[in-house]
This record gives structure tokens, C-alpha cells and sequence, in this order.
């Protein structure tokens, strides 16, 4: 392992008392934007400690952020370590949100201290993670616009934009490679898929609730009795009752890429690529499909392999009339062959390191390669202050443009932490990679 100390300099050292919460002070950006990063309108189930993570998108936010309570002075604390360190010099103002089991209907609660902070900050525009009905109303009642006129129109946009089953019917008729599976609504129908598939030769079939992500709502079958196991166990009853669950065939892969970009009625942007990091729920499963974070950007020539399937993606989005960011991912397998698995008509995990990426990029001049995991773990009762003593000579800094990114100063507290890291070339990000992958165990 390299020293790194000679490379080393100052970054960021916690003052006594932050000062950045001022709804007085008007940062210097370009397009500020109201942001509404809530979560719970995607999850599929119970995630202990939920609202800390509402901070994941706060590096790269500018303009107005809506957050709860429960995270304000950790929230506020990294807003000083953007500034300080250069990552972001004008990162979004913070407006307090009393929290409830829902941000956005919480934030529709409080519309009018939303629509007055905005006024005073010339912002017009609303970008929620994900647009859903709540969210639209949230739009109406303080006057920022979004990409649909009502929260009909908003739900039945992105629900049919999310829709697994209609998206790869789509690609399947461009003639490009998608999995096997459909959409089942009754046990007997799920029973004739998961045998079809196995007469295919597919080791085994995913179950998949078709709003779920992050591998929460996927489990793995091997065998009828365990796909009647599971689809009588009362939340994936209740989807497949609704029609919401998806059988998919099993496929060994090499890689799993993405593309994040971002869709409006005439075209589209890419924002940026990766290989997603997946895990193993348990031992017996035969391929991983926990979301853990990101490395990226993928390369060149599987870039290519993905370039129609990109194009299908953004097709289909605009033909349900979709806008905003989305993402296509799939698997790569032994012999090199490209299947879309699914569309997220959303922000994802991958959105606020790709924009980190973007801006390395853009001020260095050069090209940057970087890695992202959302869940490493340290000890409960550790603060920021330590993780950012025991990085300091590899935390990032604008001057050298490289370096440890602390994404979430929120999560802290549960014994997690969530960073990115960005290096010029792919052999100098693996070093710091492991590198603070150890350091991280040493505190514990």
C-alpha cells in the first residue's frame, strides 16, 4: 500500500458550532431546486432507522432540502464539510421538516413555510427521489413545478414507467436480450412460469414484488414447494393478489452494469455508468442480489453492448411519457452476452456518487474512476469526527481532486457509514479502497 501522507492536506476540522442553517443565506447556484428525498414512498417493507438516510442525496443538492428533524444537526455538520472540503461550495439549504411516517405528506402539512422559503430563494422547481401521487400535491400546494400537471397523472406516469413486466415486453419486441419471465397473478399461474422455466434449463427462478429494490421483495426458489412457500407468506400474498409479482429465471453473470440518466421529451443525458456491488442474502443462494453500492464507470466496450438497450430504455419512458432521472441495468454473462433486467424511473443509490463523478470530472479535466458503498460498518457509539480523523490524509479535497467522499453524516449513528471514493485511475481507487475499508475496521 502506498503512503499517502505525502500527498496529504488540510481537509475538514468540526468548528464548535455550525452555522449553516440560515434560511437568510442565499448560496451562489444555478438552477436551485426544492429537493424531497423521502424514501418511504419506495419501500416495500419495515427498514429500521429509515429517515437517517434521507440525507443520501445532500452532497451534490442545491437550492432548498427538505429534511426531517431527526437528522438536522448531523445534516448540518456535513453541509460545513462540503463547503470546507470543496465538494460542493453551495450545498442546498436545509428546511426543517417535523417529521411523520411520510416526509412528503409531512412536507404538504407544512406547504406554506415551504412555498415562503422558496419565494425568497427564487426557486421554481420541485425533484422528489421518486414522483408519486403525494409528492404532485406537494407541487400544487406550493407552486414548483414538476414534469405532470396532477397526481393522477404523476402516479400513472411513473407506475407504468416502473412497470417490470410492460418494460421488458418492450425491449423483447426491439429484439434485444431480456430474461424469460412474466408477470403472474394467481399461485397457478406462478406454478406454470416456474415450471416453463426450469424446463429451460434455469437453475432456479427469482420471485420478485415488482415495486421493490435493493433486493428487498427478490428471494430465490429452487422448487415448487418453496415457491408456494413463499408466495403464501402474506406479503408477497398480497402482491401477487394485486398482480405485482414477476418470475424470473435464474442467470449466472460475470458483472451487473448501469446506466443513470436523465430523460426529457426529445432526448436524454447520461449522467453515469456502473457495476452495481451485490451480495448474497444467505449462502444457499446461487447469485447475489442485495444492492451494497457501486463502482464505476463501466467500460467501453460494455458501454457499447448496452448502447441499444439504453435507447429502448429512454424510448420506453417517453412513450409513458416519462421525465426525469431513470437508470437500465442488467447482467453480463460468462460469454459475454448483455440482458436488461429492469428500469428504475427514479433516483438510485448510484445517482449522488455519478454526479459527484461528473463534477471531478468536469473541474479536473480528466477522467476519474470511483467506488461507492452505502453500508460499511463501524460501532454504534463512533461520530463522524473519528471516521474523519482515521481518513484524513485520504479524505477528498478539491486542490487534489481525489480521495474519500463521507456521504451521510446522518447514518453515523446506527453504525454505518456510506462514502464514495474517486481516484484518477482504476489501480490508485482500489488502494484506496482497501485502504479505507481497513482503517474503518480499526476503529471498531
Amino acid at each position: 500500500m502506498q503512503d499517502f501522507n505525502h500527498l496529504a492536506s488540510p481537509i475538514y476540522q468540526p468548528p464548535p458550532q455550525p452555522s449553516c442553517h440560515s434560511k437568510h443565506r442565499t448560496p451562489n447556484i444555478t438552477n436551485p431546486t426544492v429537493h424531497l428525498y423521502d424514501l418511504e414512498q419506495e419501500a416495500t417493507g419495515t427498514i429500521p432507522g429509515l429517515p437517517l438516510y434521507i440525507a443520501r442525496g445532500y452532497n451534490m443538492a442545491k437550492g432548498l432540502y427538505l429534511i426531517p428533524t431527526e437528522i438536522v444537526e448531523a445534516t448540518q455538520e456535513q453541509a460545513r464539510y462540503l463547503i470546507e472540503t470543496g465538494i460542493n461550495t453551495a450545498p442546498a439549504i436545509l428546511h426543517e421538516i417535523t417529521s411523520s411516517p411520510s416526509l412528503t405528506q409531512a412536507a404538504c402539512d407544512q406547504s406554506k413555510d415551504i412555498k415562503q422559503h422558496a419565494k425568497e430563494l427564487q426557486i421554481t422547481q420541485l425533484e422528489p427521489f421518486i414522483h408519486t401521487h403525494a409528492t404532485q400535491e406537494l407541487a400544487l400546494k406550493t407552486g414548483l413545478q414538476t414534469p405532470y400537471h396532477t397526481p393522477t397523472q404523476a402516479h400513472q406516469t411513473v407506475e407504468a414507467s416502473n412497470n417490470k413486466g410492460q418494460f421488458l415486453q418492450f425491449l423483447a419486441s426491439q429484439k434485444l436480450n431480456v430474461p424469460q419471465g412474466r408477470k403472474v397473478q394467481n399461485l397457478e399461474q406462478a406454478q406454470f412460469v416456474f415450471t416453463h422455466l426450469l424446463n429451460q434449463k434455469f437453475p432456479a427462478a427469482f420471485v420478485k414484488i415488482t415495486r421493490s429494490a435493493s433486493g428487498d421483495g427478490t428471494i430465490c426458489t429452487h422448487n415448487q414447494a418453496q415457491l408456494t412457500q413463499v408466495l403464501t407468506e402474506p406479503r408477497f400474498a398480497q402482491a401477487l393478489s394485486a398482480g405485482e409479482i414477476y418470475i424470473d429465471g435464474l442467470m449466472p453473470y460475470t458483472q451487473s452494469p448501469s446506466v443513470l440518466f436523465k430523460v426529457t421529451n426529445n432526448g436524454y443525458q447520461i449522467l453515469g455508468s456502473n457495476y452495481q456491488i451485490l451480495a448474497k442474502k444467505s449462502e444457499s443462494d446461487l447469485v447475489p442480489t442485495v444492492h451494497k453500492g457501486a463502482k464505476g464507470p463501466i467500460s467501453t466496450a460494455h458501454m457499447k453492448l448496452m448502447h441499444p438497450h439504453i435507447l429502448a430504455t429512454v424510448q420506453f419512458l417517453q412513450n409513458q411519457g416519462y421525465q426525469g432521472q431513470a437508470n437500465v441495468e442488467g447482467l453480463l454473462t460468462p460469454s459475454n452476452q448483455y440482458y436488461t433486467i429492469e428500469t428504475n424511473a427514479r433516483q438510485t443509490g448510484a445517482t449522488t456518487p455519478s454526479l459527484e463523478s461528473l463534477m471531478i470530472e468536469q473541474k479536473h479535466q480528466r477522467a476519474n474512476f470511483w467506488y461507492c458503498n452505502n453500508n460499511l460498518s463501524v460501532k454504534p457509539d463512533t461520530n463522524h469526527t473519528q471516521i474523519l480523523d482515521s481518513l484524513q490524509d485520504i479524505l477528498y479535497n478539491d486542490t487534489k481532486g481525489w480521495g474519500a467522499i463521507i456521504s451521510n453524516f446522518a447514518i453515523i449513528s446506527s453504525g454505518k457509514v456510506q462514502l464514495t471514493i474517486h481516484a484518477p485511475n482504476q489501480g490508485m481507487l482500489n488502494e484506496l479502497i482497501q485502504e479505507t475499508h481497513k482503517r474503518l475496521h480499526q476503529l471498531n
